[in-house]
């Protein structure tokens, strides 16, 4: 298990590069203010992150990143992609107000419960398949052209109003 691990990094505006890689860090790692990038957490045991307001923030590295549990990135208005793709423990996603974002990588398997992904810019069809754990969605005001959530066990809502390019939503086969 691990312990109570953190670190905060806030208002180190002439911390330009951050990297973590195959360090031993784990538990939460929070930086707000700063003008941070890249940042590249590749395998390390963080099992959370948050970021607020990173000027200039494009690159975020998370592969090999199986512990991180909570993700957290709010007005980080240069982030273009996140892959996800190894965040399997991933059970809270928001990305609120990253204007530049447009691609997510969703984990093939994955825990999600909780996605908040609204005014952002993220403009791919969003397909989301048996995640049995995914309780609440919200793309509003995003340019997501289409939205499939299906086999989800318990997913009680979905948010996408404001999305002008949405013209496609399936939300078949899920028991709720």
């Amino acid at each position: 298990t691990y312990g109570t691990n953190s670190v905060y990094v806030n208002n180190f505006n002439n911390l330009l590069r951050l990297n973590l890689a195959t360090q031993d860090v784990q538990g939460e790692f929070y930086l707000g203010n700063s003008n941070i990038n890249p940042m590249n957490f590749q395998d390390t045991g963080i099992t959370s992150l948050d970021a607020f307001e990173v000027s200039g923030l494009n690159s975020i590295n998370l592969k090999g990143c199986s512990d991180l549990v909570t993700l957290n990135l709010f007005s980080c208005v240069d982030l273009e992609e996140l892959d996800l793709s190894d965040c399997s423990s991933l059970e809270v996603l928001a990305v609120h107000e990253n204007s530049s974002l447009e691609t997510v990588i969703f984990p093939t398997e994955n825990n999600l419960v909780n996605i908040q992904a609204n005014d952002s810019g993220i403009n791919h069809a969003i397909t989301l398949t048996n995640v049995d754990t995914l309780d609440i969605v919200n793309f509003s005001t995003t340019s997501i052209p289409s939205l499939s959530i299906t086999g989800c066990e318990v997913l009680g809502q979905v948010n996408a109003h404001h999305c002008a390019s949405l013209s496609t939503i399936n939300l078949s086969n899920n028991p709720n």
